[in-house]
């Protein structure tokens, strides 16, 4: 879905090149010219939600990076822990550290957290202990602050998940309404400068091409019964 969608946008700005390119050709059309700016105004929306998309999913990648840095923190000194509930034969102590990796990071979010900052709780009155199976002395320091640092992260509002998932609905809106004008209409139009203008008008569907447009497309274009050579 992505990749398709990155080549749609390359196909629109090879196209938009172009129609920049000949715009002294084209610019004495009115009608041609409307459909020109309304290409670019849809095409600006795509890229604006684009964007809004993107910065929304980035607070996802966040939010992953954070949880594995706290539960890679985490890991260590649960199997350090039970090393040495282990050697001191303390069974009350061995249930605190003993979870699995998959374990470590079963349940929901607020669990997990609640988990790792359990650990460390439990791993604080034996530090010490802990420091001499090889523990770095200040690791939970960094586990604390990893477990604070997940809690603000999946405590981010509601509001910027649904951002995210309502700029990509307007996204694949807005590249909808682009297709229709590039295929309905400006595709169309371009056989008024077929003869007159052949190297914009190859070098408009060289650029449609782009993207995954179709050849078999071109026929559809009233009166163009050659495909246009690349």
């Amino acid at each position: 879905m992505e990749k398709t969608i990155s080549f749609k946008l390359q196909m629109y700005d090879k196209t938009d090149f172009v129609l920049g390119k000949y715009e002294s050709v084209w610019a004495a059309k009115p009608a041609f010219k409307e459909i020109v700016v309304l290409f670019r105004e849809n095409k600006g929306l795509v890229y604006e939600n684009e964007s809004k998309q993107t910065k929304s999913a980035s607070s996802s990648g966040s939010k992953i990076m954070a949880r594995d840095n706290m539960l890679n923190l985490a890991q260590l000194v649960c199997n350090l822990g039970i090393t040495y509930a282990s050697s001191t034969s303390d069974k009350e102590l061995m249930p605190k550290f003993n979870f699995s990796p998959s374990e470590l990071k079963e349940g929901l979010e607020k669990e997990v957290s609640k988990r790792c900052d359990d650990i460390s709780k439990a791993a604080l009155p034996i530090l010490d202990k802990l420091i001499d199976l090889g523990m770095p002395a200040d690791q939970l320091d960094k586990l604390n602050k990893a477990v604070t640092d997940y809690q603000a992260v999946i405590s981010l509002p509601q509001s910027i998940i649904n951002a995210s998932k309502s700029a990509k609905e307007d996204m694949l809106k807005y590249i909808a309404v682009c297709d229709d004008i590039l295929k309905l209409r400006l595709d169309k139009m371009m056989l008024l400068f077929k003869d007159t203008n052949p190297d914009f008008y190859n070098e408009y569907f060289n650029a449609r091409y782009i993207g995954g447009w179709s050849r078999k497309d071109d026929s559809d274009i009233e009166g163009n019964e050659e495909v246009p050579e690349v």
